[in-house]
C-alpha cells in the first residue's frame, strides 16, 4: 500500500472523540517519512483535533516548508490560520489568512478580523 493510502485509510477511521489512536497510527509514518508535507499536515491535524495546539503549529508550519499544494495546501493554512488563533498568535493568525489567495480563505480571514476587534 503506497503512502496515500495509508495516510487515507488512518484518516478515514480516525475517532474525533479519541484522538490518540490516529495519532499513534501516524508516528511510524512521520518517522519513516519526517519530510512529508502531507504526513506533517495529518499528524498535525491529528494533534489539532486531539487539542494539542502547540505541536499541532509546529507541525503545520514543516508541512507549509515542504511544499503542500491544492486542496491540502487550502486546508493547512485555515487548520493552522485558526490554531494560530486559539493559542493566542492573533496577528500571525490573520497574517496566515492573508497569505492565501482563496476566497474562502479571505472570508475566513475578514471574519476573523471581525472577530478580534469587536
Amino acid at each position: 500500500m503506497n503512502l496515500d493510502a495509508q495516510l487515507d485509510r488512518i484518516v478515514a477511521a480516525r475517532d474525533r472523540s479519541n484522538m490518540q489512536p490516529t495519532i499513534d497510527a501516524l508516528k511510524p509514518l512521520y518517522q519513516a517519512h519526517p519530510e512529508n508535507s502531507r504526513v506533517l499536515y495529518e499528524i498535525g491535524g491529528a494533534y489539532d483535533t486531539d487539542g494539542q495546539e502547540e505541536k499541532a503549529a509546529n507541525f503545520y508550519e514543516r508541512a507549509l516548508a515542504h511544499g503542500l499544494s491544492g486542496d491540502l495546501l487550502r486546508r493547512c493554512y485555515l487548520q493552522y490560520g485558526s490554531t494560530l488563533r486559539n493559542i493566542g498568535r492573533v496577528e500571525e493568525s490573520l497574517a496566515v489568512f492573508r497569505l492565501f489567495p482563496d476566497e474562502g480563505v479571505a472570508h475566513v480571514a475578514r471574519r476573523a478580523g471581525a472577530s478580534v476587534a469587536g
